[in-house]
């Protein structure tokens, strides 16, 4: 499927095996040896296409639970990450700079902020 248009992929490749194309590795294409690949390529495309209908049709078919399967407890949920807690800064003056200020995003930014709300505690000291 991912060469597109199975016909017209076929047809390319006869045409270019009659034009006696060389391939990237150095090999002219014959027609013998294209129409050999081409049937091997159908086969194998049609033995993948009937195993992927088997597989999707086992697939939707839900099978019975058993007696034994709704003895069983449920699987327990997947662990969950811990949460990340927030960075609160300490007294009046660090809250009075996260409230008016957006948080800072670069390294910069957060240093220029830990210095104003040092200098705003300092000075509210």
């Amino acid at each position: 499927e991912r060469l597109g248009d199975v016909e017209q992929s076929c047809l390319t490749l006869k045409a270019w095996a009659a034009a006696g194309r060389i391939t990237p590795a150095g090999q002219v294409l014959t027609i013998e040896a294209v129409s050999a690949g081409i049937a091997a390529w159908l086969q194998q495309r049609n033995t993948t296409a009937s195993t992927n209908t088997a597989k999707e049709e086992a697939a939707q078919t839900v099978p019975e639970p058993t007696a034994a399967a709704s003895l069983q407890p449920p699987p327990p949920p997947p662990p969950q990450p811990p949460a990340k807690r927030a960075r609160t800064g300490s007294g009046k003056a660090a809250a009075t700079a996260t409230a008016t200020e957006p948080p800072p995003s670069s390294r910069a930014a957060k240093a220029k902020a830990k210095s104003k709300a040092a200098a705003a505690a300092a000075a509210a000291a």
